[in-house]
């Protein structure tokens, strides 16, 4: 599981998941992203995503996360990952956020 932009987005076999918080950025989500399954989970977007990491066996796994930037860190809101760490408390939250702008960067080379 990873978080782009304050949303959860799940990457589990090719089947990617990108829950957005807010309706309004449903369209824009829809425009710009890659992924194909795109959700509205407004304030129970870490239920969806947990339902979706217990459906998939992945709860219990080490979950990367990936904040919006390296400059806005933490991204996630706190009660948010709060409520993460409470479902998920046998998973390990990984921070990708670096590690995906270095590979962006140097993708850019």
């Amino acid at each position: 599981m990873l978080w782009w932009r304050s949303a959860p987005f799940s990457v589990v076999h090719d089947e990617l998941v990108l829950f957005t918080g807010l309706y309004p950025h449903l369209a824009s989500a829809r425009d710009n992203a890659v992924v194909r399954d795109i959700r509205v989970g407004g304030t129970k977007s870490v239920e969806l995503l947990v339902e979706l990491l217990e459906e998939r066996g992945l709860a219990c796994r080490p979950l990367g996360l990936i904040e919006p930037d390296s400059y806005r860190l933490p991204g996630i809101p706190h009660r948010d990952m709060t409520h993460l760490q409470e479902a998920c408390s046998q998973a390990e939250l990984v921070p990708c956020t670096r590690v995906l702008e270095a590979a962006v960067k140097a993708a850019r080379r």
